[in-house]
């Protein structure tokens, strides 16, 4: 498990985790800014997504890891922690915002966040709880926060338990999303 410090990895590498988003969501909006029918620009958005993941999956080594979860979505992820989630829905992919820190929780770890969460007390309660995180495997779920442009998160990582401190007001604000099961881990 990568070792946190100041909330950069270690070993970071300068892997563009933005510029794979940024390639993705421009490529989007130019289809969907185009004269064509919904239908159609829908049609072309999704040949494109697809193509693009595939495309993704033939170089495997330019990601920490990459998988899929019991509801269809696949993750990439990247030396630096961020992620880049597409969520496949009833009517396709669909890109979603990147996280920059990704960790791995067993499913009752998980379904405490997401109760949290439902409730609206994760924002209170996740300060300062000891969360035990674990390597990416079938079966773990993928906890994953702090949107870009968001406040920056503080957080820490010793013998595999991620303790949130916080941002700079002591709150966890940031944007979370609690995946769902790894089904299957292509790296």
């Amino acid at each position: 498990m990568d070792r946190v410090t100041n909330n950069t990895y270690e070993n970071n590498t300068d892997i563009p985790s933005n510029s794979m988003y940024c390639e993705v969501s421009e490529l989007i909006g130019k289809i969907n800014d185009s004269d064509a029918p919904y239908e159609e620009r829908n049609v072309i958005v999704q040949e494109f997504l697809s193509s693009y993941i595939k495309e993704k999956l033939k170089n495997p080594e330019k990601f920490q890891n990459i998988f899929y979860t019991e509801n269809g979505s696949i993750y990439f992820t990247f030396e630096d922690g961020c992620s880049i989630r597409f969520k496949n829905t009833e009517t396709g992919w669909s890109v979603q915002p990147i996280l920059k820190h990704t960790f791995y929780l067993n499913a009752e770890t998980a379904d405490m966040l997401v109760d949290m969460k439902n409730k609206d007390t994760l924002q209170g309660e996740i300060i300062g709880l000891p969360i035990k995180v674990f390597e990416p495997a079938i079966g773990m779920i993928p906890f994953e926060f702090e949107i870009e442009g968001f406040p920056e998160i503080e957080f820490s990582i010793n013998d595999d338990i991620l303790m949130i401190k916080g941002d700079s007001f002591g709150e966890f604000s940031s944007g979370c999303h609690i995946g769902h099961k790894i089904t299957k881990v292509i790296k």
